[in-house]
């Protein structure tokens, strides 16, 4: 790398990026505008002799050379922070709580005020994970995912997830089943089976998304029916913007959410009260 020295916080955002995938997440995950992030990875890339990320849809996968570089930015923040607490040995105890995305955004934001309040003297940093943490890629004290993770994590809980169709107020008609609007699917369509669907019943009439906040985006926009965990939901349904269409629910085997600690961790005293905490958010009921 050649030019002027980067800033810590260009660092700081070239991190994030790599440990969310985007731009947008990396923003909100820094509470910056995505603007500023945008700014700080043209700096970190033109400082570079290669490449940092590969560019797939909306996704920022990073290169070998960006991967390694990431991980000396990520042992540097961590020297850093290490730093700041040794000057504050009576401060803050800093642990990193890892949150599969859609989780993250649609069942703990809502309430993260409520947990930074229950936590007083630990400071929480909530890293949204846009795919399963690899292994050595981050350091993440406490995870919560519906993702089998490496064998360092030892899982505290499993939440067993309600799942069930949603739809914005107002376009749900009557007999939906056979013949409402655009469909919103996970799994190819095949989930709708439990509430008494066909796979003929569906086809042309199926949006296919992994992600349970696009299918609520879209919903919302009046695109058709969402299939969200109720978790997932509550804070849009709570606000109005979606509705339930069916008092029944199913347990999907993929989308369980587990809560697990990281055995390497060095905050393993202070987890318990979160776990506590998330474990009362996350339960059913």
């Amino acid at each position: 790398m050649t030019g002027q020295t980067l800033s810590l916080a260009a660092l700081r955002a070239f991190a994030r990026i790599v440990e969310t995938g985007s731009v947008t997440r990396a923003s909100r995950s820094l509470n910056i505008s995505q603007s500023a992030v945008s700014h700080h990875l043209k700096a970190v890339e033109a400082r570079a002799s290669a490449p940092l990320f590969i560019r797939s849809g909306q996704r920022l996968i990073p290169t070998e050379t960006g991967r390694l570089f990431y991980i000396d930015v990520r042992d540097a923040l961590r020297i850093l922070t290490g730093a700041e607490t040794r000057l504050h040995p009576g401060g803050e105890t800093r642990l990193v709580l890892g949150v599969q995305y859609s989780i993250g955004f649609h069942a703990l934001a809502p309430v993260w005020t409520r947990i930074a309040d229950a936590c007083p003297g630990l400071r929480i940093d909530l890293d949204l994970l846009a795919e399963e943490p690899a292994t050595g890629q981050r350091h993440i004290d406490v995870c919560v995912s519906t993702w089998p993770l490496d064998p360092d994590f030892l899982t505290k809980a499993e939440f067993e997830t309600h799942w069930r169709p949603y739809a914005a107020p107002g376009i749900a008609v009557s007999g939906w089943e056979g013949g409402g609007p655009s469909l919103i699917s996970f799994e190819n369509g095949t989930d709708w089976r439990s509430w008494g669907m066909t796979n003929e019943q569906i086809v042309g009439r199926t949006i296919h998304t992994n992600s349970a906040g696009l299918a609520q985006t879209l919903a919302t926009q009046g695109a058709g029916i969402a299939l969200c965990a109720d978790i997932l939901a509550n804070a849009a349904v709570g606000s109005g913007q979606l509705s339930p269409l069916s008092d029944r629910t199913i347990v999907l085997e993929w989308g369980q959410i587990r809560l697990a600690v990281n055995a390497q961790s060095a905050q393993r005293a202070e987890i318990g009260p979160l776990v506590e905490l998330l474990s009362s958010i996350l339960s059913p009921g």
